[in-house]
């Protein structure tokens, strides 16, 4: 009996201390849960902040790239805008540019005179203007120096007038002549070169050179009259398309230079802008009635 009932407090003392132990790893356990739910809580805090800061950076740069195509896209525009303000400015100075070249025909009206006013001129000029000065029919004698294939380049260095028994350059000649105008007609036998901007260079040349001779001089530049549309069809350079250039390009250094610029094609050409036909033998140089209609508007352009 007193063992039954030793056994019977012995295995509740062994309960007692199983249920102590499942409950300590019970607790253990609950504990650990705590813990890693813990460690969880944090890793996933921490994440969240490292997300956080990430998106700020990223904000940041976009800022900051924002800030950066603003300005580059403002200084774009600034310096659109200082170009634009260039080109009209350009265009401004351009548009006046060709009311100055205009200027020296329009400032004053042309006046008509006489074969007199002719008597102190001088007539410079190819194998046209000697011809003109044969076939104008005025019967007074005009001062002219001329000569065949004459360019604005052989003007100076070819010596082909023959005054006071010496052989002198046009330019040479000059300087020897008592003259108030000159007329001057080249540019046909130039029509074959390469560079227009060395034709026109070597003309202002001429000009500025006769300025030295005379200053108080009047100087009138002729523009190159065209040949007929056959001529300028076969020929090898006489085109009335490179006429028209070379024109464009005289008048607007007549402007420049402060000289009269006289369109004399105008008095002799057709509707076509072609010298007709019946104005030349050769197609080039003008008979004694196209003559005439030249001279006519020389009298009836002079200031």
């Amino acid at each position: 009996m007193e063992e039954n009932v030793a056994n019977y407090y012995s295995q509740k003392r062994k309960k007692k201390k199983i249920n102590k132990i499942k409950i300590t790893f019970t607790i253990l356990i609950i504990l650990g849960m705590i813990v890693l739910g813990k460690q969880q809580i944090l890793k996933s805090n921490s994440s969240y902040i490292d997300n956080s800061i990430k998106d700020i950076k990223e904000t940041k740069d976009n800022i900051n790239n924002e800030q950066t195509i603003s300005v580059v896209i403002g200084k774009q525009n600034e310096e659109t805008t200082e170009t634009n303000q260039a080109n009209n400015s350009t265009i401004t100075s351009n548009t006046n540019n060709k009311s100055n070249v205009n200027n020296i025909e329009q400032k004053e009206k042309w006046k008509t005179v006489g074969n007199d006013y002719f008597k102190d001129a001088v007539f410079i000029g190819d194998s046209r203007t000697e011809g003109f000065i044969l076939n104008n029919g005025l019967t007074a004698k005009i001062t002219s120096y001329t000569h065949k294939g004459l360019t604005v380049d052989t003007i100076f260095t070819d010596k082909v007038i023959h005054k006071n028994e010496k052989k002198l350059t046009i330019i040479e000649a000059l300087k020897e002549t008592n003259f108030a105008k000159v007329y001057i007609m080249l540019g046909i036998n130039e029509t074959g070169w390469v560079y227009s901007d060395l034709f026109i260079s070597k003309y202002v040349k001429i000009i500025d050179e006769i300025k030295k001779i005379n200053p108080k001089c009047t100087i009138y530049i002729e523009s190159i009259i065209p040949v007929t549309e056959q001529v300028s069809n076969e020929h090898r350079y006489l085109k009335n398309s490179k006429i028209k250039k070379y024109n464009s390009l005289i008048k607007k250094m007549a402007g420049e230079k402060n000289v009269y610029y006289l369109n004399v094609q105008e008095a002799v050409i057709n509707l076509n802008g072609n010298l007709p036909e019946d104005a030349a033998i050769d197609g080039i140089h003008l008979n004694k009635k196209y003559c005439e209609k030249w001279f006519q508007y020389l009298k009836n352009h002079t200031r």
